[in-house]
């Protein structure tokens, strides 16, 4: 909108995602320095940020926080005991009870420090505002998550993509740094997803069939992969099934990530040999939970036909094996 700031109508709010995205960072106290001049949020709001919020406030969504609230978000513990050591008060106990020793020993010094306070929270009517708002967007994920489950399910693995790429595309701010998730389905990153998918559900690591899973249970975990692949998530509990101990929940939840990782290692193999590379290397992670069998392959060199699966096999990492394979560095493609 060129930087133009157009305001909107009371009546207009629940119409505003990005309006109401907004609000939503202020259901507890928060400052809105954050939020000035923040070219992101200018973006989508069609104008600065700091008018935004005044129009919150002239029309009662925000109000400034009570006293013990603002010092609570305003102040950490050390300061907090600083003040009370200098009026010679006690500096035991936690932060609420500091909190309410400096405000019964001197009200009118603390609120001198909220005096032209940044910091702000809903009222009462913003707060009906967000709850509704934020009550509708999980709504529209659980939906969104429930039909790429059915369609992985069957494993119509293009229409479970869409169907993320269609939630995302609808998001004020979209999951992904730099995709535009409306030309998303005609880029190399869609069929990568499609052939990673593929190889979730087709292609089973040396390092999982050690470990005898069921047939049943396979499955399980092949779906709660293909979701954290899909979704862009870090595990894969939220889709396990109910009831599962956490011991058992565990270890499938290691397992989703290595057929997810293996799926991921095809790949970078498979672009290997598209641009010629002809050696990789094994790069592992050197810290503590490094295991004894991934360190013994760490920075080994190997011809890319002849390089170990990944994940590694006889990796014991408990939280399996984090190794990758790198392309061969310039001196050793010349040595």
């Amino acid at each position: 909108m060129n930087g133009m700031f157009t305001r909107l109508r009371k009546g207009d709010w629940p119409s505003s995602p990005p309006y109401l995205l907004l609000l939503s960072k202020f259901r507890n106290c928060h400052s809105i320095v954050k939020y000035r001049d923040d070219v992101k949020w200018e973006a989508v709001l069609g104008g600065n940020p700091q008018f935004v919020i005044e129009q919150f406030i002239e029309e009662g969504l925000l109000e400034h926080p009570s006293l013990p609230d603002f010092l609570n978000i305003k102040f950490k513990i050390p300061e907090l005991k600083a003040m009370l050591k200098n009026k010679g008060l006690k500096l035991s106990g936690n932060k609420n009870e500091l909190i309410c020793r400096l405000v019964d020993n001197d009200s009118v010094s603390m609120l001198e420090f909220a005096k032209g306070s940044d910091i702000y929270r809903c009222t009462a009517t913003g707060s009906k505002l967000v709850e509704k708002y934020l009550t509708e967007e999980n709504e529209k994920q659980e939906v969104a998550e429930k039909k790429t489950y059915e369609f992985l399910k069957q494993q119509e693995f293009i229409e479970a993509i869409r169907v993320m790429v269609q939630y995302e595309s609808l998001q004020v701010f979209p999951r992904g740094l730099g995709i535009d998730w409306n030309t998303y389905e005609s880029t190399s990153l869609f069929a990568g997803m499609v052939d990673a998918l593929k190889a979730i559900f087709k292609s089973t690591p040396a390092i999982l069939q050690a470990k005898d899973f069921e047939e049943s249970q396979l499955k399980q975990i092949r779906l709660a992969a293909g979701m954290m692949r899909i979704w862009g998530a870090r595990t894969a509990q939220r889709w396990m099934p109910q009831g599962v101990d956490k011991t058992t929940l565990d270890a499938w939840d290691i397992a989703s990530r290595m057929l997810d990782f293996h799926a991921y290692s095809l790949g970078m193999i498979q672009s290997f040999k598209e641009v010629g590379v002809r050696n990789v290397e094994v790069s592992g992670i050197a810290d503590d939970r490094q295991c004894p069998e991934c360190k013994k392959i760490d920075g080994k060199r190997f011809k890319l036909e002849d390089a170990p699966e990944l994940p590694y096999v006889k990796c014991t990492c408990e939280m399996g094996c984090r190794c990758l394979l790198i392309p061969e560095d310039k001196f050793w493609k010349n040595s």
